[in-house]
């Protein structure tokens, strides 16, 4: 990916999979995954993407990602 408005670094990460068996869900343990993720890898893209279930999209909007057509997306700053 090119550099551009959006994403002035070009890079983009992607976060695949993020699954919490159903006995640990509601424990914060998805939301410290990403949020470790978000933490120690957004310095190196410009942005993250993912997709997500309807279960696990307000998770994903309250640690900051927005909706972008059919995908969340995380930009820094």
């Amino acid at each position: 990916m090119l550099p551009s408005n959006e994403n002035s670094k070009g890079k983009v990460g992607q976060i695949t999979n993020v699954l919490v068996d159903k006995k640990y869900r509601h424990l914060g343990i998805g939301r410290y995954m990403v949020e470790y993720l978000i933490e120690n890898y957004q310095k190196d893209v410009g942005m993250i993407c993912l997709n997500s279930s309807k279960e696990g999209i307000n998770m994903y909007l309250h640690l900051g990602f927005k909706k972008k057509d059919d995908y969340l997306i995380y930009k820094n700053g």
